[in-house]
């Protein structure tokens, strides 16, 4: 045999070792002496007052050599796949949320700058006669009031 195939032979055989689970090579018992003193140990020495036996021969503990999940990777794909599809659905309706922001706040920009800037604003025509009836200017530094308060509000 040659070197190269010396070491893919001990290659093998530590990959193999290394998969097989560990496992405990005795039973394990609590000791409880006359003092009080707690030991565990495979036998208890003499002079024991109790005895419990805590782990049997062979026996594994539960995270050695087990997978952490027992699901499978295409149920952790279709998980990722949903949580991935829940965020963009979420970035989606934060983006649409802030542009119906954005479209109010600039309509209530454009709507007290017509406000500000048109001095005599009409506000209906009169019935009887068709005129057109426009704001005092009481009724107008009200609107102009309500459009600020409407500014305020909407472009945070």
């Amino acid at each position: 045999m040659n070197t190269s195939s010396k070491n893919l032979i001990r290659l093998a055989v530590l990959s193999i070792l290394m998969l097989l689970p560990l496992r405990a090579p005795a039973q394990i018992y609590e000791c409880l002496d006359a003092d009080g003193r707690r030991e565990f140990a495979q036998k208890c020495s003499p002079g024991t007052v109790s005895t419990r036996e805590v782990s049997t021969a062979g026996a594994t503990s539960p995270d050695v050599g087990a997978p952490a999940k027992s699901s499978s990777y295409k149920q952790q794909e279709i998980e990722f796949q949903q949580r991935r599809i829940q965020r963009e659905d979420k970035d989606a309706k934060e983006k649409a949320a802030t542009a119906d922001a954005a479209r109010k706040c600039k309509n209530a920009q454009y709507r007290l700058s017509q406000l500000e800037i048109t001095r005599r604003l009409p506000n209906g025509k009169d019935p009887k006669t068709g005129d057109v009836i426009y704001l005092t200017q009481d009724e107008r530094a009200a609107e102009i009031k309500k459009a600020q308060d409407g500014v305020a509000a909407s472009c945070k």
